[in-house]
């Protein structure tokens, strides 16, 4: 039997929690799992494993420097005792401040393995341009192995962070794609106009979604297209923004900020088309699952996932809407905020043709909602169990 533990904050909301979950739901029987949180009074995921403590309550900004520094110290102290009393044959670590801390607290007792999730050269935020992406290069090159979440974001470490290619092999995010469309055949309260093609997005309201681009070209969409509606389910600090631009643009009866929902797959499954207007992600999480409800799905090409998951490794240029095998990519959107009296950029008109194109043609809408649930299947717990075994 092996005994390996993982790092992370905690087991409530959010995209690397639920991967740690499902992940030691999928492990074999024979691996003695530890699950080392900062605290445990908010778990939400199911999980297989012990569950340790740093007793350290997360707060509700984490982005706060005094809290970050505190439990920074406490795992580095923590996981140094750990790695010498428990006998782990592997710790392996999701996000930033725990891979630095899985790091540091060394490797020579065990095999020491980081998870990194998003392009770090990607995220604005000064506390990812001066500490973060100053430590990953200092550091990085220490653990054992490095995970990353795509293709994209092992290529930004390699070229950006000078971090060795030996180093780093990329495990996709794995689905329960059964249970996903159980849940969605649960009874959804929404009253949802079927005579109308529903868009749907889901993510975070916050900068990298750019859920923005999407009212604006569903705005100008709905000049020519009545029939239409656009649902965006997710919660975040541009809520009052996007709030303003759907009161500006006049279109409150058209689309809802539908904010958190418990079992969002009971709403999918009642939309037509899935529209994914990212300006980057680690993966896109939101995106796979759309297609396991069998969603046809627009997405932008975002800086690594979407062609990792519409395509079949096409990796040359996209000017305008590319019909890929799984769905249609369009151009990355502009990463500036816009109102409703700037004009729409050349990608936005982009991404609102594709979706006209979604509208008018129900042979394409049937064509990858086929390919959409055929592609989810690809990225199946069982598979990603398979090769997280091989590492560890």
């Amino acid at each position: 039997m092996k005994k390996i533990a993982f790092v992370i904050s905690s087991l409530d909301l959010g995209g690397a929690q639920r991967a740690v979950a499902n992940i030691t739901l999928s492990l074999k029987e024979d691996y003695d799992i530890d699950i080392i949180l900062n605290d445990d009074s908010n778990i939400v995921y199911p999980y297989k494993g012990n569950i340790c403590s740093l007793g350290i309550e997360n707060p509700s900004d984490r982005t706060n420097l005094l809290y970050q520094a505190r439990v920074f110290f406490s795992r580095i102290r923590y996981l140094r005792d750990a790695k010498i009393n428990n006998k782990y044959d592997a710790v392996i670590s999701f996000l930033d401040s725990a891979n630095i801390a899985n790091i540091l607290s060394g490797n020579k007792h065990c095999k020491t393995i980081i998870s990194v999730r998003t392009n770090l050269s990607e995220s604005h935020g000064w506390k990812y341009r001066y500490i973060v992406g100053l430590l990953a290069r200092l550091f990085y090159n220490r653990a054992d192995l490095i995970v990353t979440l795509s293709n994209g974001v092992r290529e930004d470490l390699i070229n950006n962070f000078s971090v060795q290619d030996s180093k780093v092999c990329t495990i996709y995010n794995g689905y329960d794609v059964d249970d996903i469309v159980v849940q969605s055949h649960m009874h959804v309260k929404f009253e949802i106009d079927d005579n109308c093609i529903n868009f749907v997005s889901m993510g975070r309201l916050t900068y990298a979604k750019g859920q923005w681009h999407l009212i604006r070209a569903f705005a100008e969409l709905f000049k020519t297209r009545k029939n239409i509606r656009l649902y965006i389910l997710g919660v975040g600090e541009l809520e009052g923004y996007l709030n303003s631009l759907i009161k500006d643009y006049e279109l409150e009866d058209v689309v809802y900020l539908v904010g958190f929902i418990e079992n969002p797959y009971s709403l999918l499954d009642k939309m037509d088309v899935f529209v994914f207007p990212s300006l980057y992600e680690g993966f896109g999480n939101a995106l796979v699952e759309a297609m396991a409800c069998g969603l046809p799905c627009i997405a932008t090409d975002y800086k690594s996932g979407a062609r990792e998951i519409l395509t079949n490794g096409y990796d040359g240029l996209i000017k305008d809407a590319f019909f890929a095998e799984y769905g249609i990519i369009v151009p990355g959107m502009s990463t500036d905020y816009w109102a409703k009296y700037d004009n729409l950029d050349s990608n936005e008109i982009v991404l609102m043709e594709a979706m006209m194109k979604m509208v008018d043609d129900s042979d394409l809408r049937n064509h990858y909602s086929k390919m959409s649930r055929n592609r989810a299947r690809q990225f199946s717990l069982e598979r990603v169990a398979a090769e997280w075994e091989k590492i560890i």
